[in-house]
């Protein structure tokens, strides 16, 4: 007589890159043969357009690799729609100069003809710029993902674990993946004593499009590296990812101030900087009516008026500190009236954020239940290295692998492992971007940034050589 085996069903929460990124491996390298998981995602949004995406991403070598694994072979000939081969004039690289341009760091980057040379190449600095919201389209395709389901919490049971919902429904899985962003209410119940980390750094993230004529003045700085920062002597950071391919598609006949490109960019510095000043006004910070306010968040005219006054503050009278108050000059203070021609699929208002990130390392090893994190979830890291939607695109093949073990090691082995490796991998990324951004955010002064400079200049000569020794095979290349 037969037995019927029951197929176990995985609910994933978030529809992020990590919780898509995850939905298609298993559907391709754990259900390929045959059915051996159920899988459900589901995401707080009403749908795709719902809330702002991000614009521009790094996505380096290890994020390409994870993509490649994860995805079937349908969409990975399409990933060049989110990740398009460079354009004449265009460097994925890094550069890092100072307030005044004067070069700090510029990594030993390949440059690659597309993001399928990248997957197979031993140098560690080589990325792409991708369009997020693209590339989340794109992992939406054939992925039936629930809307309108905000998870507010779990029941675990015996054999099994039900999703709670904030509209009152609950959904029963064998097992539960929360990919649901650094504020998880899933990790919060997990794992109450992981906590959120405020680096003490406030900065103001933006979509813009500045046009040609600007963006000719402003990248010669970098050596036209896409993703490029600088760094002010007294803590503040500017850091922008962009890409030169054109908003319109008909730009012949076009003069430079009507060619228009897409440009992310964040502005940062201390927040003890508001902080002092705002006991400065001796007012009631719990009086929302008080017209004494240094900023109102709320108003993105007030946030851009700010930044532009903090880069005027902390940074001396130069060409690229005008270059760099006309690039904010550029941000769009209200959702565009036209808004079919708005070259970004959200309009993000300008508002003051704090640096966060999220340590799994920095409690001891939780419980292994039926309950897994995944990504910022559980390693939330700052933007400033470009590593998180890396990372949680890794932790989807991690999992995927471990449970290629399911049925002879048993669900609790597979996700013991998993989680062992994550919190290992994943702290060093949250550790490397929180030193840069804690780095960054001290106030130099004339003889620190002259230190500031010969160090990076010295951390410059290391890489390239370590590049020289990996080229020559002399030493192999780290996939991390």
């Amino acid at each position: 007589m037969s037995t019927i085996t029951k197929i176990p069903t995985i609910l994933i929460i978030g529809a992020g890159p990590g919780g898509l990124a995850l939905y298609h491996s298993i559907q391709k390298n754990l259900n390929g043969s045959e059915l051996k998981f159920k899988v459900r995602i589901f995401e707080r949004e009403s749908g795709p357009a719902d809330r702002w995406q991000g614009y521009n991403i790094n996505i380096n070598r290890c994020g390409i690799t994870s993509l490649l694994y994860c995805l079937p072979s349908s969409l990975q000939s399409r990933l060049p729609e989110a990740m398009p081969d460079p354009v004449p004039g265009e460097h994925h690289g890094f550069t890092s100069i100072d307030d005044t341009g004067n070069l700090l760091m510029h990594p030993p980057f390949k440059q690659m003809k597309n993001l399928f040379e990248i997957s197979n190449s031993k140098n560690e600095y080589s990325f792409v710029v991708s369009y997020r919201n693209k590339l989340r389209n794109l992992l939406l395709e054939d992925v039936n993902v629930e809307w309108n389901k905000k998870c507010v919490g779990y029941e675990e049971v015996d054999d099994g674990v039900w999703a709670i919902f904030d509209d009152g429904s609950r959904v029963f899985g064998d097992f539960l993946v929360a990919s649901d962003g650094i504020n998880s209410p899933i990790r919060k119940q997990k794992i109450p004593e992981l906590k959120v980390m405020d680096l003490g750094v406030t900065y103001v993230i933006v979509d813009i499009s500045p046009n040609k004529k600007l963006i000719d003045k402003w990248m010669p700085y970098f050596r036209n590296s896409l993703i490029h920062e600088s760094l002010g002597p007294n803590g503040d950071t500017v850091f922008v990812v962009l890409r030169r391919i054109p908003v319109e598609s008909d730009i012949e006949n076009r003069s430079d101030d009507q060619i228009h490109y897409r440009m992310l960019m964040y502005y940062s510095y201390d927040t003890d900087l508001d902080i002092r000043e705002t006991e400065s006004k001796n007012f009631d910070l719990n009086n929302n009516n008080n017209v004494d306010l240094l900023v109102n968040d709320d108003d993105p005219n007030s946030v851009v008026r700010h930044v532009i006054e903090r880069i005027k503050k902390l940074r001396k009278p130069c060409e690229l500190r005008d270059l760099l108050i006309e690039l904010w000059e550029c941000v769009p203070l209200a959702t565009p009236e036209n808004y079919e021609k708005y070259p970004f699929n959200t309009y993000h208002a300008p508002r003051r954020r704090q640096m966060r990130d999220i340590d799994p390392l920095s409690v001891e090893p939780w419980e292994t239940t039926r309950v897994i994190l995944l990504g910022d979830a559980v390693h939330a890291m700052t933007p400033i290295l470009g590593l998180g939607a890396n990372h949680a695109l890794r932790d989807a093949v991690l999992l995927t692998k471990k449970l290629e073990n399911f049925e002879k090691e048993g669900w609790k082995k597979c996700f013991e492992q998993y989680e062992q490796e994550m919190r290992i991998k994943s702290s060093k990324g949250v550790l490397a971007s929180r030193e840069v951004i804690l780095l960054e955010k001290v106030q130099k002064g004339y003889i620190g940034a002259i230190i500031r400079r010969l160090m990076y200049r010295m951390i410059d000569i290391k890489n390239y050589f370590v590049a020289f020794l990996t080229d020559y095979n002399i030493l192999s290349a780290p996939i991390d």
